[in-house]
Formats: structure tokens, C-alpha cells, sequence
């Protein structure tokens, strides 16, 4: 079983996270408009290159993390 885990902080496109789970880097698999906050911000996924457990996470258009919690 997939865990997923939403947490946020700055980070850009090249950005690579530390997973919550393992500590090993984590990619990005997936990038889109928002579905709650819309165009201006972004919903992206990461998996971890280990043991592969997904997060995401939200940003603004400048790579900047939402307000929203």
C-alpha cells in the first residue's frame, strides 16, 4: 500500500525532497494546475527513488509555497 504524505516548503523544479519515510531523494512524477487553488498554483508529486512513497506538495507560479494548510 501507497502512503501519501502533503507537507510544504520552498522548492523549485529542480528540486529533489528528502522522504519522510526513508531519507532517500524523492522526483517529481507529476506537475498541474491546482484543483482547489487554480491556475496560479501548482500541484506537484514526488515518489521516492527507494521505497517509493508519494507526497505533494503546492506552489504558487513563482515556486513559492501556498498559504493554504
Amino acid at each position: 500500500m501507497i502512503k501519501l504524505t502533503i507537507v510544504e516548503g520552498s522548492f523549485g523544479s529542480a528540486d529533489r525532497p528528502e522522504c519522510p519515510q526513508c531519507s532517500a531523494p524523492m522526483k517529481i512524477v507529476g506537475r498541474e494546475s491546482h484543483p482547489d487553488l487554480g491556475e496560479s498554483y501548482e500541484l506537484q508529486t514526488f515518489e521516492c527513488t527507494s521505497c517509493h512513497h508519494v507526497m505533494t506538495r503546492n506552489a504558487d507560479k513563482d515556486g513559492k509555497p501556498s498559504a493554504e494548510k
